[in-house]
C-alpha cells in the first residue's frame, strides 16, 4: 500500500506535470493545463472534489496519513509563476520534491 508520492507509480504524462512544477531539470518547466494537473493528482492517487466556485479539493490516500490541499482553478493552463506557488504548497503539505518525480 503507498504511503506517499514515491510509493506510486506515475504515468509518463503525470510524471511530467509533477517534473515541470518541481523544476526536475533543466528545461523541464513549462505551461501544465489544469485538466492534467488534476489528472496527475488522481493518478498519484488523491480523490478531486469541486468546492465551491473554482476550489478544487485534493484528499490524498488513507495511507498517507495526511490532510487535503485545496486549490483555485485557474482559467485553463497553470503558468510557471502559479507552479512555482503549487510547488511551495505541495512541499509544505507533502514534503514533496523534484527528485520524488526523476526516474
Amino acid at each position: 500500500m503507498a504511503t506517499s508520492v514515491k510509493d506510486v507509480e506515475l504515468d509518463k504524462s503525470a510524471r511530467g506535470v509533477f517534473v515541470s512544477i518541481f523544476k526536475g531539470g533543466k528545461n523541464a518547466r513549462r505551461d501544465v493545463r489544469w485538466e492534467d494537473f488534476e489528472r496527475a493528482m488522481k493518478h498519484a492517487g488523491f480523490e478531486v472534489k469541486t468546492m465551491d466556485g473554482s476550489a478544487r479539493r485534493f484528499t490524498p490516500p488513507p495511507s498517507w496519513d495526511a490532510t487535503c490541499i485545496t486549490f483555485h482553478k485557474p482559467s485553463c493552463i497553470i503558468y510557471k509563476k502559479k507552479q512555482d506557488k503549487l510547488r511551495a504548497r505541495l512541499r509544505r503539505a507533502y514534503g514533496w520534491t523534484a527528485g520524488d518525480f526523476l526516474e
